[in-house]
């Protein structure tokens, strides 16, 4: 077990909570060396869709079929190489019901 302390406290955690976490390994070298960050999003956001992968962005209220490019797994997040930035909104899980313009009311956080 490993105990952490936060910088800021925030009244959503708890005194004896837990939470499975994941630490990248040796393999985010370019990030130790002052590379970019990586970016990446859960694994269920992306889909496949005509042989493509690609997640769901909600954008001015609507879902819109955003082609990605995927690098590595790491744990249930898969890192974004190209197709979506850091902020973009994404349906979670989305089902094959959703695709390019359907309605879509954001949960908020």
């Amino acid at each position: 077990m490993t105990k952490v302390v936060f910088r800021e406290r925030d009244e959503r955690v708890l005194p004896e909570m837990s939470a499975k976490v994941t630490f990248l390994s040796g393999d985010s070298a370019a990030a130790q060396a002052g590379g970019p960050p990586l970016l990446t999003v859960p694994t269920s956001s992306i889909v496949e869709r005509s042989g493509s992968a690609v997640v769901l962005a909600i954008r001015d209220g609507k879902a819109t079929e955003t082609p990605v490019r995927t690098g590595r797994a790491i744990g249930n997040r898969t890192e974004i190489l190209q197709g979506v930035s850091q902020g973009d909104q994404l349906v979670l899980k989305p089902t094959p019901e959703i695709v390019t313009g359907t309605s879509i009311k954001p949960r908020s956080k």
